[in-house]
């Protein structure tokens, strides 16, 4: 099992940035080899030093707290190997999240406008054509322009809205 780096430092799971970093200094003062008499002070500010690098990071944190939670919601269904199924938990998340920011690439961003943008141009220009060969008579003849039109207008300002001007 996991040591408890919050019970280590003193703080609640829930303590920001500045909770953790305040608790780190006060046991720092108290525990550093160079100023504590105590013969086992450098492996408690090791112990210390390592719950506050933990807690400090925020992939860290958020990998420590789903492998602490899974251990301890888990034990007696998974038995001993909770932990590699925690991390196996954690690693696939951090897979899902790299494909996504591969996918959110202002490249990809730049190339899917102009596909889109093409097909509304097709739209417009299909309508237009519509409307030259049979006329006006009929309201369907102005479908394709107007959706045409209306998906460029909200791709435009869709793009406007993502890309803002420097």
């Amino acid at each position: 099992m996991s040591p408890d780096y919050y019970k280590i430092l003193n703080v609640p799971p829930t303590a920001n940035e500045m909770e953790i970093k305040k608790a780190y200094r006060e046991l720092a003062k108290k525990y550093h080899p160079d100023v504590s008499k105590d013969k086992d002070a450098k492996v408690i500010f090791q112990i210390i030093n390592q719950a506050y690098q933990v807690l400090l990071d925020k992939d860290k944190r958020k990998f420590y707290d789903a492998k602490t939670s899974f251990e301890y919601a888990n034990k007696k269904k998974y038995g001993p190997n909770y932990a590699k199924r925690a991390e196996y938990f954690y690693k696939a998340q951090k897979a899902r999240e790299n494909y996504y920011r591969s996918i959110n690439h202002p490249l990809f961003d730049k190339y899917a406008f102009i596909v889109w943008f093409v097909i509304a141009g097709v739209a417009i220009l299909l309508g237009l054509y519509d409307i030259i060969s049979e006329g006006w008579d009929e309201p369907g003849n102005i479908r394709g322009v107007f959706i045409g039109i209306t998906m460029m207008a909200l791709l435009i300002a869709g793009y406007r809205i993502l890309h803002p001007k420097k």
